[in-house]
């Protein structure tokens, strides 16, 4: 599109071009935030799935290890050890640990004792005390029989039961097994230490992530262990949920090790991670509301937003008060230069303020303006002068007009009255005193028209003299104005300077353009350590556009100052030529047809000193005339054909004032036709 103003156009492309570098900085800023927080979250989740997976693993190891030493201990010592000292040794095993709520020795058949089949003293806590009990240690229990027995038997190592929720007790427990073997290798019963898990559970729900984040456990099948309320414990199952989101991620959790999820819930949205607990197979999975995670996003996307409002408004106004200086100097040499262009030389040189390309372009249209005045009023001069001497010439050449039309009449006379005086020869005798009368007559009009031959002489003189002098001044005027034009165009090499100091600039900023690319590459290169420089990389290659552009905002207005340089220079050049070729060539020619005319003056002179010779010959041959009609008849004729030949003359130089009144009155055209060309200068105010 197309803009009136070089501000609003530079305007409207800088702020384009940063706002879309913004938006894009801005867009990439968000983006890496994003990816940073994700990353902080995720971190920051996983750490402390893998803290409380620790925890537990550290409470359930703690637990194996309490059920290996006291197995340990029972398989060096069953067979030496009363059944009392082993209950005080359960006593002293549950009440010193919290997490432990009862212990129990359960021998094979008739290991221990040869005559019992089931042998199991069981200790428990029973408030702040505790409690032996053998009620587990008969036919109708059959501890032989549970599966906590029986997968404790087939192994070597220690076993965690299911947990199951104990309705007396209100407490969710599970039991640790370990076997028990002789140095043969003989199994000879195992041990067992229950755990209530509450304490697990509490340490679970008073987790707490971010403002409303939590953490909560499932056993290897799903059901939950916390994440729920009381009456859902170990009885709800996770891939059994009404919410299809959430029975979509129980079931992933079930099938692998670790991982992250989602899912929804009232409306809103949860993010979720994942870890197995190795042994148990619990999955403890950590929760958190995705808005949470996005709050820093949104606060980042408002500062982002609020920073871009304010760098545009700043770099707007930066970049208004910059253009502002700027086309004011171009305004003002644009307005300097149309002003020349009409021909106003009338103007005030331009006040230099600085010493950039835009001063420097000032001081060359100053001194244009006063070379080019200078020429023009040397023009004007000159003008003035060819107009006044072509007026004179003028007036010269009409007196001398009329002084031929006078001779022509006079020697016309002369032709008839000599061949009147021829056809009356016979008369002669009969009119001698007519004849001396008309000889006298001849007489007079041979000295009226000898004196107007030499007047004709002197002012053929003085024209040829004055066209001389007018000639020499013009040749002196185009020399002049000739050398000042040439002045002038040497010193528009300074505009043509300043394009090439535009397109040296320009080059400088393609250069640093590539480097900025360059520099993009290698911070690209260097990954996390080159962002800073990417940065810094990218705002030089916006800069390096920015100054591209500006450039060849410049380099056009020169060119246009250029052209409009150059039509007046060629105005003035053809001005020249045409004063060089066409006034100089007539006043040349106005010079030799002054001469020419010099020439004629003094032939017709030489012709009236003829007849006057001739009218003295007659005047003697008048007393003679009675004695020689023959003679005088001669001397007629010889008369009547020099009269012939003064008219041939006569008229010969009358053409050639003729000829002399039209140069006259070319050279006025063209006097009149550089007084108007200098007429749309204004030089003068």
């Amino acid at each position: 599109m197309g803009f009136k103003k070089i501000t609003s156009q530079l305007l409207t492309v800088l702020l384009t071009v940063i706002l879309a570098s913004m938006l894009s900085l801005s867009f990439i800023s968000y983006s890496q935030s994003e990816n940073i927080i994700k990353g902080q979250i995720q971190t920051m989740m996983n750490s402390e799935l893998d803290k409380q997976r620790n925890l537990i693993e550290t409470k359930l190891l703690r637990i194996s290890s309490m059920a290996v030493d006291l197995g340990s201990s029972v398989e060096a010592t069953y067979a030496s050890t009363a059944l009392n000292q082993y209950e005080e040794l359960l006593s002293a095993m549950v009440k010193e640990d919290s997490l432990i709520l009862g212990s129990g020795i359960w021998f094979e058949p008739y290991v221990y004792d040869k005559n019992e089949k089931y042998m199991g003293p069981y200790v428990y806590k029973d408030g702040d005390k505790t409690a032996v009990t053998y009620e587990y240690s008969n036919a109708e229990y059959d501890y032989f029989s549970y599966d906590w027995y029986k997968n404790a038997k087939n192994g070597t190592d220690p076993v965690f039961s299911e947990l199951y929720y104990d309705d007396t007790l209100k407490l969710t427990m599970m039991s640790c097994t370990a076997p028990m073997y002789t140095l043969d290798k003989k199994f000879t019963g195992v041990v067992t230490v229950d755990m209530q898990v509450s304490d697990i559970q509490d340490l679970t729900n008073k987790i707490k992530l971010g403002d409303t984040g939590s953490v909560f456990l499932l056993n290897k099948d799903g059901l939950f262990i916390t994440g729920t309320d009381a009456d859902g414990i170990l009885k709800e199952n996770i891939v059994d949920s009404k919410n299809s989101s959430l029975k979509k991620l129980g079931t992933e959790i079930i099938k692998n090790e670790q991982g992250e999820g989602s899912y929804t819930e009232s409306g809103k949205k949860y993010l979720t991670y994942y870890r197995t607990i190795p042994g148990v197979g619990w999955h403890i999975v950590a929760k958190v509301p995705e808005a949470e995670t996005k709050m820093p996003l949104k606060d980042l996307s408002q500062k982002l937003i609020i920073s871009l409002l304010v760098s545009v408004i700043i770099t707007g106004l930066l970049i208004i008060l910059q253009v502002n200086a700027i086309t004011r100097k171009i305004k003002k040499a644009n307005n300097f230069t149309m002003s020349l262009a009409k021909g106003d030389f009338t103007l005030e040189p331009i006040p230099i303020k600085g010493r950039n390309e835009l001063s420097q372009l000032e001081v060359s249209l100053n001194k244009m303006l006063t070379d080019n005045k200078a020429v023009i009023q040397s023009i004007a001069g000159g003008a003035s002068g060819i107009s006044n001497a072509g007026e004179s010439l003028e007036v010269v050449v009409h007196k001398l007009t009329e002084q031929f039309q006078s001779i022509n009449t006079s020697i016309r006379d002369i032709n008839e009255v000599m061949m009147s005086s021829s056809a009356s020869t016979e008369e002669v005798n009969a009119s001698v005193e007519e004849v001396h009368s008309s000889i006298d007559v001849l007489t007079q009009e041979t000295e009226t028209g000898k004196d107007l031959a030499e007047n004709i002489h002197r002012k053929a003189q003085e024209a040829e003299r004055k066209s001389e002098i007018s000639y020499e001044k013009a040749q002196e005027l185009i020399q002049a104005n000739e050398k000042k034009l040439l002045i002038s165009l040497e010193n528009a090499k300074i505009v043509e300077s300043i394009g090439t100091m535009a397109g040296q600039i320009a080059e400088i900023a393609e250069q640093v353009n590539l480097l900025s690319l360059n520099a993009s590459i290698e911070a690209a290169r260097a990954g996390e350590h080159g962002k800073g420089f990417a940065v810094v990389a990218k705002e030089i290659g916006t800069l390096a556009s920015m100054t591209t552009h500006t450039v060849e905002d410049i380099k056009n207005t020169i060119d246009r100052v250029t052209g409009a340089y150059k039509n007046l220079m060629d105005n003035s050049s053809e001005m020249l030529e045409f004063m060089k070729v066409n006034v100089a060539g007539d006043y040349r020619e106005f010079v030799d047809t002054a001469k020419e005319y010099d020439l004629e003056a003094s032939a017709i002179s030489k012709n009236i000193e003829t007849i006057s010779r001739m009218t003295e010959g007659i005047d003697r041959i008048s007393s003679e005339v009675t004695k020689a009609i023959s003679e005088i008849a001669q001397g007629a004729q010889i008369t009547a054909e020099s009269s012939s030949a003064i008219l041939g003359n006569i008229d010969g130089l009358s053409e050639v004032v003729k000829e002399v009144a039209s140069l006259i009155e070319k050279e006025n055209e063209i006097s009149g036709n550089l007084n108007h060309m200098v007429a749309n200068f204004k030089i003068n105010g």
